[in-house]
């Protein structure tokens, strides 16, 4: 299925000499005899950089962000690929949690510049990793992808490529910033014209496809894992971040209350009925939670939760980035991966309930994000959820009803959480036991208004105690009163 043609890259775009195209590790055109150069104009007109425009095949660009991710993570399981890019894996790669069980750092291995070939739905693809310029200190160095289904003449000859003559540039036509480059057709029949452009819009489909197979593929939770997103607002895109193991309901300890309000509702949403619904009514397929409360309370831990349960990714969108605007903000709405919660966490922090801004790194005005939240951008069966340590900072038009759908409190640990959380790190507590761990806790400083972040702290101190010793001395660790957020929860 894989052949490797890298010598034999066809003549039928010319590419410009400034900048250098690089199409190997080590900075060389690698196919530079087979391509013609034109100096004469910094004009681009073809995907591969050069100034003339291509006139046979079809090519489609990829020039990064999400898709450009997913195919090269796509090509790099399906197809041994030469040329590779290695880093230090980050938590969640399948490298790292096999060597984080024996406490040591593992390499990460990635698609680098290169040319390989593949077999798609009975056709031969080209798909070109390559870079342009000189590296730059800080952004690296400009790169795309290009996937090229060529004409071949013929079309194998002993099962390799059969160089091509380049073809006539007359009746070119010099288009303007192009994905999608097609066969300009020129003479011939009307019916030999229409067999073209139905066999060009033929393989136009099949790289679609092929497209939306590699990114549903990197959109897809993991088995067992949680994926994490981050928008990078300079580039519109959401990025893989890493992957969490999941997270049970079981190990959240909360009241049956708050878990109830948005498991259930969720679970109602996320039926394949709701979205028909929505669309027969007109009404934007969204849903948002407010969750409100002290730090350090539970909010992350639901989150998390909810997203575990119901196998979405999670996405993490941050208001105060400087480069995230009104059009950034509804670009990542138009852009979020397929079943995901996203997460405006301290939204607070942001603006006051007088709609002013309290981050001066703020670029989001007040009624661009009141847009995204009312589905402005398209969110498409999205998952909201608003985070607050003070519910009444908020701008009542933030949180009315139909932009913000259900509201609830996280709080204080109850004296039911207290006793718990004591079964679940000890399993051979008895109700007697949890009835004197609540009488400790409350007796101890600043028991009385004690956050599950503190009682998991507790337990972290005792992690080799007996259960009598845990019991015996409560260590609470920092005050719940303490301006602390829960942003560690997805460090």
């Amino acid at each position: 299925m894989l052949a490797d043609h890298s010598d034999e890259i066809p003549t039928t775009m010319a590419t410009k000499a400034s900048p250098k195209r690089v199409l190997s590790p080590l900075e060389g055109p690698v196919d530079r005899s087979c391509h013609r150069v034109d100096a004469s104009s910094d004009r681009t007109l073809n995907p591969l950089g050069g100034g003339t425009a291509a006139t046979s095949g079809v090519w489609v660009e990829v020039t990064g962000g999400s898709l450009f991710e997913a195919l090269s993570a796509w090509l790099r399981k399906h197809y041994p690929c030469t040329s590779l890019t290695a880093s230090k894996a980050a938590s969640g790669d399948p490298e790292y949690d096999a060597a984080a069980c024996e406490g040591e750092s593992e390499v990460s291995l990635s698609l680098g510049f290169g040319s390989t070939t593949i077999e798609w739905e009975g056709r031969q693809l080209r798909v070109m990793h390559q870079g342009f310029g000189k590296p730059h200190w800080a952004g690296g160095r400009y790169h795309n992808m290009v996937i090229s289904h060529e004409p071949l003449e013929p079309p194998l000859a002993n099962g390799r490529l059969a160089p091509r003559t380049t073809p006539s540039e007359e009746g070119s036509d010099a288009g303007g910033e192009l994905s999608v480059v097609l066969d300009g057709g020129g003479g011939g029949s009307s019916e030999g014209g229409a067999s073209r452009h139905d066999e060009h819009a033929a393989i136009e489909a099949s790289i679609r496809r092929l497209c939306k197979a590699a990114l549903s593929a990197h959109e897809t939770a993991s088995k067992g894992a949680v994926t994490l997103y981050s928008f990078v607002a300079k580039n519109g895109y959401w990025q893989k971040e890493r992957s969490m193991r999941k997270r049970g309901l079981s190990s959240v300890i909360l009241p049956e209350r708050a878990t109830a309000a948005v498991f259930s509702d969720a679970r109602r949403f996320l039926e394949p009925r709701a979205r028909e619904w929505y669309a027969k009514h007109s009404i934007p397929y969204k849903r948002t939670y407010l969750l409100y409360g002290p730090p350090g309370c539970g909010k992350s831990s639901l989150i998390n939760a909810l997203a575990s349960e119901f196998d979405c990714n999670v996405c993490m969108l941050s208001l105060a980035d400087p480069d995230l605007k009104d059009d950034g903000l509804r670009q990542a709405m138009q852009r979020v991966p397929k079943r995901s919660v996203i997460c405006l966490e301290d939204c607070d922090s942001v603006f006051n309930h007088h709609r002013e801004k309290q981050e001066h790194t703020c670029s989001v005005t007040f009624s661009g994000l009141l847009n995204a939240l009312d589905g402005i951008g398209d969110p498409r069966g999205t998952i909201f959820f608003l985070t607050t340590n003070h519910k009444d900072r908020l701008d009542r038009a933030l949180i009315r009803p139909g932009r913000v759908d259900v509201q609830v409190p996280i709080e204080y640990a109850t004296d039911e959480q207290i006793s718990r959380t004591l079964t679940r790190f000890y399993e051979e507590a008895r109700p007697e036991h949890g009835t004197a761990f609540v009488k400790a806790v409350r007796a101890a400083e600043g028991g009385r208004r004690v956050s599950m972040a503190q009682l998991q702290e507790h337990f972290v101190q005792h992690r080799l105690s007996t259960l009598d010793e845990a019991l015996a001395e409560i260590k609470l660790g920092a005050s719940s009163a303490d301006d602390q957020t829960e942003r560690q929860m997805w460090s």
